[in-house]
């Protein structure tokens, strides 16, 4: 059996077996032979055991794993150890491909090589709506819609850094990601349970940068993002908002970019008044990312957070 271009990795938690199915099939109509790519599905300690619920019988080179250390980046540390190809696609658990996606992946490897990483666009497909006030924030629910491809190696404060929902890496970044992340701090960041704490595919491009690559947004890759009902609820986009404003903070710690972790009185009072002035649904997305802050500059002062080298 000759050996295969690119390894889809798939990292799964208790997934909603619809969601899970539907991303499946999507991997079974792509229109790069199947002898090209191998299909890793991470089962990350879920109950009941994902390979009694989704034959994987229809791919050549497919196979079920598990990791019982929970958590999404042991998952893909995992995910890393057990493929084999020099190019990883990684899809998440609830994302519909285009059935091209993955040709247009490995297109991308041999036509940019100076790239470490890169995605798409990522289009939802709700099952409830969207709250009016969450609109500005919808690229917290892995929704990124392109005009155009754009690259860069500038690092954190750019536009060219993709998702995890469909990211693209080279094998020398996802090792060195690997071996990085799982012997530092940065190796808790990602979902863990029930957790909206995230920065792991950020972590992933910041490797790639400090390898020398640059990262890429690419239209052509697209894929749909279905999002549950309960993912539109008010409660679960304030926590998202929270978890994500802390995940930024230590990332951004981590990568030695400036980090806010104090400020005056004057400063707080000025933040009061203008907090009470606001709309309510405003006034509560404040107070959502306010707590995220707070909660990394504490951990950070306190020493639970070591930059990176």
């Amino acid at each position: 059996m000759s050996e295969a271009t690119l390894s889809v990795v798939i990292c799964a938690y208790n997934p909603r077996r619809d969601f899970l199915e539907k991303a499946l099939q999507s991997l079974k109509a792509q229109t790069l032979d199947a002898m090209q790519w191998e299909l890793v599905l991470v089962d990350n300690a879920s109950s009941p055991p994902i390979s009694k619920l989704f034959d994987l019988s229809w791919h050549p080179k497919a196979r079920h794993v598990v990791e019982t250390k929970l958590g999404l980046s042991n998952a893909r540390f995992c995910g890393i150890c057990e493929s084999t190809a020099p190019l990883i696609v990684f899809v998440d658990d609830d994302c519909i491909l285009d059935p091209n996606y993955l040709e247009h992946a490995h297109a991308i490897a041999t036509s940019h090589p100076s790239l470490g990483t890169w995605g798409g666009q990522c289009l939802p497909s709700l099952e409830a709506p969207m709250p009016e006030w969450f609109r500005p924030y919808e690229y917290l629910l892995t929704v990124r819609r392109l005009e155009r491809d754009q690259w860069s190696n500038l690092g954190l404060d750019t536009d060219t850094i993709p998702f995890g929902a469909g990211l693209c890496l080279r094998r020398d970044v996802a090792e060195a990601y690997a071996d990085g992340a799982a012997s530092s701090l940065s190796g808790k960041l990602g979902r863990t349970g029930g957790s909206l704490v995230g920065g792991d595919d950020v972590d992933i491009c910041m490797t790639a940068l400090k390898l020398g690559y640059g990262t890429g947004l690419f239209a052509k890759l697209t894929l749909l993002h279905q999002v549950a009902a309960k993912r539109c609820e008010d409660a679960y986009l304030l926590r998202l908002l929270e978890g994500t404003e802390y995940s930024d903070t230590v990332i951004r710690h981590l990568y030695n970019a400036p980090v806010r972790t104090a400020r005056g009185k004057l400063e707080t009072l000025r933040r009061w008044w203008n907090q009470m002035r606001m709309p309510p649904a405003t006034r509560e997305v404040w107070r959502a990312q306010g707590r995220g802050r707070k909660r990394a500059a504490e951990e950070i002062a306190g020493g639970q957070w070591q930059c990176a080298a």
